[in-house]
């Protein structure tokens, strides 16, 4: 945690990523916006700094953001993977708790080639389901495309920490295929680095 001990990121347990004072503004933003709609925008602005989720400071019902979710995954699996994003994003402000609005979001990134954003994404995924291997799993693929070998590694051995439950057939066949890739990459390295020495 940084100086003064406000948390910066999810993982640190920062609203979105921001700082406090971000949050803050953010916070007050969102209070005007929805004092504008006609809803009671500073009990909202209150709702969330005790650390509610926006669709219960709205007092929506769980029927909308399910809805939301599936509206989503049906954009996406039509290859709407544009608007679909957009709706990932918005599950993520009502209910940043669910590891599948997260999974949504860096998936439909790294659909538009956004690899950093979709790892930013599912980095938080991790953050929210630390037991699930599946953010990690998302993370591997995209540390290799990057080419951040440590960082590959380590997803690696996070899967294999939490013992593969929960993937699917397909997700432990990209991972052999991955496996051998990394292994490839860090015998290609090692061998680039004695002949550079």
């Amino acid at each position: 945690m940084p100086e003064g001990g406000e948390p910066t990121s999810p993982a640190e347990g920062g609203r979105f990523g921001l700082s406090a004072q971000d949050t803050d503004t953010l916070e007050q933003v969102l209070g005007t916006v929805m004092t504008g709609m006609g809803l009671d925008g500073p009990a909202i602005a209150r709702a969330m700094r005790r650390g509610e989720r926006l669709v219960d400071a709205l007092n929506l019902p769980p029927q909308t953001v399910e809805a939301l979710y599936a509206r989503a995954h049906a954009t996406f699996i039509a290859g709407q993977h544009a608007d679909a994003e957009k709706l990932f994003r918005t599950l993520t402000l009502f209910d940043g708790r669910v590891v599948d609005h997260w999974l949504g979001l860096g998936i439909c990134m790294r659909m538009r080639d956004e690899m950093k954003l979709a790892r930013e994404a599912f980095e938080i995924a991790s953050a929210v389901a630390p037991d699930s291997p599946v953010p990690h799993f998302h993370l591997l693929e995209i540390c290799m495309v990057l080419g951040d070998l440590p960082a590959a590694r380590a997803a690696r051995a996070a899967i294999d920490k939490r013992e593969g439950a929960g993937l699917t057939r397909e997700m432990k066949l990209e991972i052999s295929r991955l496996d051998g890739a990394l292994s490839a990459r860090t015998k290609n390295g090692a061998a680039n680095g004695k002949a550079a020495s």
